[in-house]
């Protein structure tokens, strides 16, 4: 996976500043907008994970619905949703990619479609909650098929929380059960092996975004309790392992972008 997948959009960032009482809401609101320019040019490299973040921070911010709508039903356009296809399900990462080629778009888009339906939906248009609801029902399938290694953790904790959500939202027990032996076998790997992309600058960031949905909106206890545990690990480690004058993680890093600094999307959460 490229690091294209990890970066935070403008919004998202203004967001995270406004909960920290850095930022306006004017600047959020602006960033916003402009998120929503970039998603009506339809320019060739819009991708479909902006496009779902876009409508996950916008129905929490009050964008209009209209814009709302079309975004989604855009999303729906990069999806595959032709049966025959190997890639059902999935979705295109960029606007321009004439099919899914990062098999990863899928777990990247449903954790936040998921999270609009479960926290949002009712703030949505009839329309806009009829296509996101396709997306749900098309990229549960895209999760399913998706082959992902035990030892690929952020992207196999992703899929855990995909299952587990997608089967809260859609009223349906096999996904979530699916959801829930996943995750049980990754932390039994874990507890055996430990992180596999261990350290991680970004990677563990991303690790950090599905364990703490897990914790938080899982529909079973037992998923909960394991994310809670997971999250205790995560951090016992960056904490063991921080270097203060650096204000980053120290040691050897399992996955790293940065090879001078040692900083990434983990740097999100600490700050």
């Amino acid at each position: 996976m490229t690091r294209r997948a990890y970066g935070w959009s403008a919004a998202a960032l203004l967001l995270a500043l406004l909960g920290a009482g850095l930022a306006s809401a004017a600047e959020g609101s602006a960033a916003l907008d402009k998120d929503w320019r970039g998603i009506a040019a339809r320019g060739p490299r819009l991708s479909a994970r902006g496009v779902v973040g876009y409508v996950l921070e916008g129905v929490a911010a009050g964008q209009p619905a209209e814009r709302l709508e079309a975004a989604l039903a855009l999303a729906g356009e990069m999806q595959d949703r032709d049966p025959a296809s190997p890639t059902y399900g999935n979705l295109r990462w960029y606007f321009a990619d004439p099919r899914p080629d990062d098999l990863n778009a899928v777990q990247f888009c449903l954790q936040q479609a998921t999270l609009i339906w479960l926290l949002y939906r009712d703030q949505l248009t009839p329309p806009a909650r009829a296509e996101l609801r396709r997306l749900l029902e098309f990229g549960r399938e895209g999760v399913r098929r998706h082959r992902v290694r035990i030892s690929y953790t952020n992207i196999q904790l992703m899929k855990c929380w995909n299952l587990l959500a997608v089967g809260a939202c859609l009223e349906d027990p096999v996904a979530a059960a699916e959801g829930q032996t996943a995750l049980a076998a990754w932390w039994g790997y874990t507890q055996t092996n430990g992180i596999s992309e261990y350290l991680s600058p970004t990677y563990y960031g991303t690790n950090w975004d599905s364990l703490s949905l897990i914790s938080r909106h899982a529909p079973d206890g037992a998923s909960r309790a394991v994310a809670q545990a997971a999250m205790t690990l995560l951090w016992a480690d960056i904490a063991a392992n921080w270097f203060e004058p650096g204000q980053r993680l120290g040691g050897a890093h399992g996955r790293d972008y940065d090879y001078l600094t040692g900083h990434g999307y983990l740097d999100g959460q600490l700050r």
